[in-house]
Order: C-alpha cells, then sequence, then structure tokens
C-alpha cells in the first residue's frame, strides 16, 4: 500500500490537472469568442484572450473539438461577409458585381485569365516545318516560344537550347 506522503501527492496531482484542464477549457472558451467577436482573426482574438497564437495552433492540432469549432467561427465569418457582399450587389456597387462575377460566373467567361488547352483539356500540340522561312523568322519564333516557357525550346531542338553554363545560373565556373 503506498505511503500517505505518495497518496497525498497523487491527490494533490490529481486535483492540480483538473484545475489546469478547467483552465485550459477557459481560455479556449474565451479565445472562442474573442474570434466570433473579430470576425476570425486569430492574431486579434488571441490578444484578447491572453493566449499566445502558437498555443492555438496547438489547440487547432491536438483538440478535434477545438478545430470543430474554430472551423464553425470561420464558416460564420464567410456567412457574414457573404451576405455584406450581396447587399452591396442588390445596392448597385459594381464592384462588388464584378467581383461576384470574376468568382462564380466563371463558367459563362467572367473570367480574367484565360487557359489555352487542346482537345479534352490535354497540352496544345505544335507543329511546324520550316519550308522556305528564313533563319532569322525561325529564330524569331524560338525566341518567342522560349518566353511563353523556358522549357519549350528544349523541347522542340535540343541542340538549339541555350546551354545551362555555370554563369548563368548565378555560380562560379570551376577553376581548372
Amino acid at each position: 500500500m503506498p505511503s500517505v506522503r505518495k497518496r497525498t501527492r497523487q491527490a494533490t496531482t490529481g486535483i492540480h490537472s483538473q484545475r489546469m484542464a478547467a483552465e485550459v477549457f477557459e481560455r479556449k472558451k474565451l479565445f472562442l469568442e474573442m474570434f466570433n467577436k473579430s470576425l476570425g482573426n486569430v492574431s486579434l482574438a488571441a490578444n484578447a484572450a491572453n493566449v499566445d497564437r502558437k498555443t492555438v495552433y496547438n489547440w487547432l492540432a491536438n483538440d478535434p473539438s477545438f478545430s470543430t469549432k474554430f472551423d464553425e467561427v470561420r464558416e460564420v465569418k464567410v456567412d457574414f461577409v457573404e451576405n455584406e457582399l450581396l447587399k452591396n450587389i442588390k445596392a448597385g456597387n459594381v464592384t462588388a458585381q464584378i467581383f461576384f462575377l470574376k468568382c462564380q460566373g466563371k463558367s459563362r467567361g467572367y473570367i480574367e485569365r484565360v487557359e489555352y488547352t487542346g482537345p479534352d483539356g490535354d497540352p496544345i500540340s505544335v507543329s511546324m516545318e520550316r519550308g522556305d522561312m528564313p533563319d532569322d523568322a525561325l529564330l524569331s519564333v524560338m525566341q518567342t516560344l522560349a518566353k511563353i516557357d523556358p522549357g519549350l525550346l528544349a523541347a522542340i531542338n535540343p541542340q538549339r537550347a541555350p546551354a545551362k553554363t555555370a554563369k548563368a545560373a548565378g555560380k562560379k565556373a570551376p577553376k581548372k
């Protein structure tokens, strides 16, 4: 049977662990309240709850319940901002309308970036025959293609691709 001293220490340790767990629970709860009030800003919420940001990220990594509640607050924030965006769209805010169309209207052509692909989304296949093309015109075409994709020139004609020298890579050439 353990000594009185050992049993006292175990009981004290158990009480201390329970207090620590309750303290951490309250800190997490306070952080989540501040996180909600700050519309999902981790730094503001951590400062308001007197918690280090690293601690918050440790909680996220190690406490699934905390992580779920954290994600719920983030979703509320997205819902809030989405609602504000819709209010602005209804009010005739052209910037908000354009933003919405760029994000949600891509399938209808409301997009700034255009991607070119071959059939079925495959890469574009390029083939050309020199024919009577003068050397300077061929060189111009190859330089233009190299600007679009530096690896393209090597794929077209490995002998014409610029060699990667130590100097071109920003390194000193080895001494002979």
